[in-house]
């Protein structure tokens, strides 16, 4: 398991049928957020369709991914961060996809303005990442949950650009070859 927690910011969503859409109504590069929980297998924790969920990225969409380390986060906030998570994916909180319309300020000034309790009932990715981290004790930007795109998240000043992630086919090949040696030297 990572460390600690990572924010990653997406410049493509493999399958996501708004991405395109996302990314015009921003005029960002960024068109989705999520939470790399564990390094070694690129698990990672997103809100998306029908709702929140853990999963494992491909190969392929690695190089479209931008890591960030979090300033001022720590063990107990990882923590917490996890438990809480753990929690909204056990309960399936869905996605909100009509929230998006959100990004809009004339959509809002006619629709009225969301709320932050909005979370606990359901949550696009953006919201999701920067609620879950507020949550668990660091504010990233003095925002809205609903307000936040993820072109807004990646603004924030206690985000460090991160390494490039890499692929776990080759982790496991590298730990294969370690555990083949150790092996080997453990022999003669």
């Amino acid at each position: 398991m990572t460390a600690h927690v990572k924010l990653l910011l997406f410049t493509r969503h493999q399958g996501d049928p708004i991405c395109a859409a996302i990314a015009a109504k921003t005029r960002s590069q960024y068109t989705h957020a999520a939470l790399l929980v564990d390094a070694a297998t690129n698990t990672i924790y997103e809100q998306f369709l029908p709702h929140c969920r853990y999963r494992v990225l491909e190969d392929s969409e690695l190089d479209g991914i931008h890591v960030f380390s979090i300033e001022g986060w720590n063990a107990e906030r990882d923590a917490a961060l996890r438990t809480l998570v753990a929690t909204r994916e056990a309960l399936k909180v869905p996605y909100w996809p009509e929230g998006l319309a959100l990004f809009d300020a004339v959509i809002r000034a006619f629709h009225g303005e969301a709320t932050d309790d909005d979370w606990h009932r359901h949550a696009f990715c953006s919201m999701e990442v920067f609620r879950d981290i507020r949550e668990s004790g660091v504010a990233l930007l003095n925002a809205h949950d609903f307000e936040v795109t993820p072109a807004i998240l990646g603004m924030s000043p206690l985000l460090q650009r991160d390494s490039q992630l890499t692929s776990c086919l080759g982790n496991a090949a590298l730990a294969l070859v370690d555990s083949g040696a150790a092996t080997q030297n453990a022999a003669n």
